[in-house]
């Protein structure tokens, strides 16, 4: 409103007692429901201010109840929705649907008196007692989801920089990506800056000694290089898991270590 609306008087205006700045009715009710609404784009975040030019004096929670009328608890659950909103660091929301308590974020563990609910503050969801947030995620998932991660981080040869999958081998193990200037080595996926040759010739550390110094090799010598790195590093990323989740992983990729000629006995356990 303007400055001579502000001034209305009679029954049909809004006095401010903390500031004594007076509103017409209708305004003043607008501006408590664009709070009630969560209206960041209005003049009416919280703490709730009087809105006269050049004021902005808090308004009094005596005002806020006697104006408000039946609107005051929609206006106090969105003052402490934002609040919670603005302090994600410190305090969230129960997980449970429909329940309304707020707990402490501090703390790794809570107790959701209302619903008698344990809750884990980092990942959001009921406490799961003896494993990490990761380990309880992947226990959870659906199997192929997991699998099919793993097919494609781990059994999925690609370029050590872009990370485009290769398939072709033509016999040099000094190989050159397709998709980036990255020349690597077939034998341990090394990153060899723009030539791989002499990193093949006499550096790497996986190339069987019995093959001497040279560039090439038989596709079956490739293939077991490969089958090597992936047991290496499934075994890796297994050994970061718990027994149970293990097995399940094991399991699930079962088929397809056969498929590739590595045997099961092979995995970590």
């Amino acid at each position: 409103p303007s400055e001579s609306e502000e001034f209305v008087g009679g029954s049909n205006t809004v006095k401010l007692s903390s500031c004594g700045h007076e509103f017409c009715r209708s305004c003043f009710d607008m501006f408590i429901s664009q709070a009630c609404s969560g209206d960041s784009s209005c003049s009416s975040s919280f703490p709730l201010k009087c809105y006269s030019q050049d004021c902005g004096v808090l308004l009094s929670m005596e005002d806020v109840k006697r104006f408000a009328g039946e609107s005051f608890p929609s206006l106090i659950k969105a003052s402490i929705d934002e609040f919670i909103l603005s302090n994600m660091d410190s305090y969230q929301f129960c997980i449970t649907p429909n329940c309304e308590n707020i707990h402490s974020s501090l703390e790794r563990v809570v107790f959701c008196s209302e619903c008698k609910v344990s809750i884990c503050t980092r990942c959001k969801v009921e406490e799961h007692e003896g494993l990490t947030c990761q380990e309880n995620q992947t226990a959870k998932a659906p199997p192929d989801q997991e699998r099919n991660k793993i097919l494609e981080d781990i059994f999925t040869l690609k370029c050590p920089r872009c990370r485009k999958a290769f398939l072709d081998f033509d016999g040099c193990f000094a190989l050159k990506c397709s998709s980036c200037p990255c020349a690597f080595c077939a034998w341990c996926l090394t990153d060899c800056g723009e030539d791989a040759h002499p990193h093949v010739m006499s550096s790497c550390k996986e190339k069987p000694k019995d093959t001497g110094r040279t560039y090439f090799g038989k596709k079956e010598e490739f293939e077991d290089s490969m089958k090597k790195g992936i047991v290496r590093d499934l075994n890796a990323y297994l050994s970061t898991k718990t027994a149970s989740v293990r097995g399940t992983i094991r399991a699930s990729l079962a088929d397809d270590l056969k498929d590739i000629g590595i045997a099961l006995s092979n995995i970590y356990e």
